[in-house]
């Protein structure tokens, strides 16, 4: 009794001591991969929204080639979820003793940060915090899961401002009249911008003056450009009201009205119109 007692012991040790070393063999034989967040790139911007490329480096040391099983990421500012991805069935394939790289798209609005911090429009920059995590499929262990972190920073982009700062009259004759307007734009932004297709009108009394378009301006990153442009009319072409208006001493109301195509010194810059209306009281 004893005896049988005893190999049954005997075999339980047995074994255990055969598994302990099974597992130390398997331990050896396959080696954990590895995987982090190797960088940021901005894949389009705009002052709407900006689509980030994530990219994962991932390793396999093992003498087969591994599969991720799956994959979620995480995107926030100031402890807030602004854009997730979460794949349970996302299958990726790392060559033996390979290196692999991972793109998956974020993308975020910016209004959605505005209702987070209301000071948002007086930054340039926003950081931003990715986590996550990355599993891989391992032969007889299963599925290993791995963190992801990473930290980093984007720009803000704002439109610009144009605005009328005064009217002139530089002639007036019995053959018609001569303004000047001056124009001031700026650029809120701490990058350069590059203005395309500037088109403007300016109206009075809700008459079309003229219009015209602007070509090679550029903005200095948080600077303010003044630009003078020449309006020449007949007093046919503006009519007994209008003339009358604007050699009267009272007020006279102009409005500013346009587009533009703005091009920000940026990477994955998508082109966008801006449209602008402004109106002003001035004295001529």
């Amino acid at each position: 009794m004893h005896s049988a007692r005893s190999i049954l012991a005997y075999s339980a040790v047995i074994v255990a001591a055969v598994l302990l070393a099974s597992c130390a063999t398997l331990n050896q034989v396959v080696q954990k991969p590895q995987a982090k967040v190797s960088g940021v790139s901005i894949a389009e911007l705009s002052v709407k929204q900006v689509t980030l490329d994530v990219l994962v480096d991932v390793y396999n040391p093992n003498p087969v080639a591994l599969n991720t099983e799956s994959l979620t990421l995480n995107l926030s500012v100031n402890e807030h979820s602004l854009a997730s991805l979460q794949r349970s069935d996302y299958r990726h394939s790392i060559a033996a003793k390979g290196n692999s790289q991972i793109t998956l798209p974020l993308t975020l609005t910016f209004d959605e940060l505005r209702k987070l911090a209301s000071s948002m429009e007086d930054k340039d920059t926003l950081n931003y915090g990715i986590e996550g995590e990355v599993g891989f499929k391992l032969p007889v262990i299963g599925v290993l899961v791995l963190p992801l972190e990473y930290k980093g920073e984007l720009p803000i982009p704002k439109w610009p401002t144009v605005a009328i700062e005064d009217v002139k009259v530089k002639q007036f004759s019995f053959s018609g009249i001569e303004l000047e307007a001056e124009l001031k734009l700026s650029n809120p932004n701490a990058f350069d911008l590059d203005l395309k297709q500037f088109n403007y009108q300016l109206n009075a009394a809700s008459k079309t003056i003229g219009s015209s378009r602007l070509s090679g301006v550029s903005l200095p990153a948080g600077s303010t450009e003044t630009v003078i442009v020449p309006f020449s009319l007949s007093l046919s072409e503006l009519g007994n009201s209008l003339v009358k208006l604007l050699r009267s001493k009272d007020p006279v109301t102009f409005e500013l009205l346009g587009d533009m195509d703005i091009q920000p010194q940026l990477p994955a810059w998508k082109p966008q119109p801006f449209s602008f209306s402004q109106t002003k009281d001035i004295s001529l």
